[in-house]
């Protein structure tokens, strides 16, 4: 028997058990943020020494990598840092700032659902350019996954700052279903306190209206936020898409 077409229209979190789609964390480290000293380097205070970190995540991340605040890496001999920068605490709320994540999270989601008979590529190209996943089912479909860890007033927003990649994908998107495959966007917040998603035409104006473009080609657009904790980030929650 063909299994049904591939669709997250239908999908809902509580499909699955809690920390089903997860990410488990390696031991982590507390120190406290000091700067940012390029774009992938930090500097953190560590038991009365200062260490520099790997950031995993090229975002500007400036509301997030604030000076003073609890923050938790990973530590990895033979780098030339101690370590990967993993969480920072905001408040009472942990967010995760390492932009590899979500593709994870997003591989595990799709093991789940896709059927056997259904084949996932990670990294798969197309014109030159990769999309990070291709599912072979009755058509091609072509899924882009973003990270966010910027919140305000309850909305995940992407991007932090302009995206020249994130519009190229958009386009590419576009290409792929005028020509009669399927393309989908997934936007993962990797923290629990988004409750709609939205994309940030303050920072990035065109990238806004290619999204709202894209959708009106047929590009479908899902967000998801994440409950994080030092163990381990989950999904959590579908979010409402408001362009």
């Amino acid at each position: 028997m063909r299994s049904p077409p591939f669709s997250f229209k239908l999908l809902k979190i509580d499909d699955f058990e809690p920390f089903e789609i997860s990410y488990e964390f390696p031991p982590l480290l507390e120190g406290i943020y000091l700067e940012r000293l390029n774009r992938f380097t930090g500097s953190l205070k560590f038991e009365n020494r200062i260490v520099n970190v790997h950031i995993p995540n090229s975002g500007r991340l400036q509301e997030v990598l604030k000076k003073g605040r609890k923050a938790y890496f990973s530590p990895k001999k033979g780098l030339k840092t101690e370590g990967f920068l993993q969480l920072i605490k905001e408040g009472e709320k942990f967010v995760s700032i390492d932009a590899r994540i979500p593709n994870k999270l997003m591989e595990r989601l799709l093991q789940k659902m896709v059927g056997k008979s259904k084949i996932i590529k990670r990294e798969a190209k197309i014109n030159g350019r990769r999309m990070d996943f291709l599912i072979e089912d009755s058509k091609r479909i072509w899924i882009e996954t973003k990270s966010i860890t910027l919140v305000e007033n309850g909305f995940g927003l992407f991007p932090d700052s302009p995206t020249q990649r994130g519009r190229e994908h958009l386009k590419e998107l576009i290409k792929i279903k005028e020509k009669g495959e399927e393309g989908i966007i997934v936007f993962i917040v990797q923290r629990e306190d988004a409750e709609k998603f939205s994309p940030n035409r303050k920072i990035d104006p065109e990238f806004s209206d290619l999204l709202k473009g894209a959708v009106l080609k047929g590009i479908e657009v899902f967000a998801f936020n994440c409950s994080v904790s030092l163990e381990r980030i989950s999904l959590y929650k579908r979010l409402e898409v408001i362009l």
